[in-house]
């Protein structure tokens, strides 16, 4: 694994030396521009954020129904399980009363027929069939349930932490591009490049005049590519 890193290291840097000045000139044209596109279709943006925080509620809201369905039904189960638990223990106690009562009378025929019907499975059997005809005979108190809101909850944050982030990076974009820009200019007047430089700067102050449309603030930008591919 380290052998596979070294050498995509390697070639990473290799690529950084072999980018001409030129192309790396216009990257930052190219990257400058990019910046004051998003900005400026910065409502759009966030209007799209917003939209996937109502997905995502919905979503939550889908997943928390069904959690709280399954709980439901899980409930019901338990209880209806209970129920035939109840009524077979309840069989139980009466056949093995009568079973005494038939052996001390020495009817063997009678005997046989309880003791059959003691049989757990055939128990088992009868108590669902009388719970199933009859439930609300038997079904007495069903436990009510601890809704969950933990889809709802967890999505609805997630969402109005996408949104609020959104807009704290899209207001910080201008800055960013002032100061990539002003670190272009410095760059470019260090390397004599007066015309570059003094391009860049005027790019660097226009991120920071409020207001300005985005073809305005875009041609300094227009105006940089152009030169950076021409000369």
């Amino acid at each position: 694994m380290k052998i596979f890193l070294s050498i995509f290291y390697s070639l990473l840097f290799a690529f950084i030396i072999c980018i001409d000045k030129k192309t790396e000139d216009i990257s930052s044209d190219l990257g400058s521009a990019m910046l004051k596109g998003i900005y400026h279709a910065g409502d759009a943006i966030v209007t799209g954020v917003k939209g996937v925080k109502e997905i995502s509620k919905i979503i939550g809201k889908v997943g928390d129904s069904a959690v709280n369905t399954a709980k439901k039904i899980g409930t019901v189960y338990m209880a209806k399980t209970d129920a035939i638990a109840n009524v077979a223990a309840t069989k139980r106690m009466f056949l093995n009363a009568a079973l005494k009562g038939y052996s001390m009378l020495s009817d063997k025929t009678l005997y046989y027929k309880t003791l059959e019907k003691l049989d757990e499975s055939k128990l088992i059997e009868a108590a669902t069939k009388a719970v199933n005809e009859n439930p609300y005979l038997y079904i007495f108190k069903i436990k009510p349930i601890t809704k969950t809101k933990f889809f709802d909850n967890t999505l609805g944050e997630a969402g109005k932490f996408l949104v609020g982030e959104t807009k704290d990076f899209i207001k910080a974009l201008p800055y960013i591009s002032s100061v990539l820009n002003g670190y272009e200019a410095g760059k470019r007047f260090m390397n004599g490049e007066i015309v570059g430089g003094s391009l860049k700067l005027v790019e660097s102050a226009v991120s920071l005049i409020p207001g300005v449309s985005f073809v305005p603030s875009i041609l300094p930008s227009v105006a940089s590519l152009i030169y950076d591919c021409t000369k």
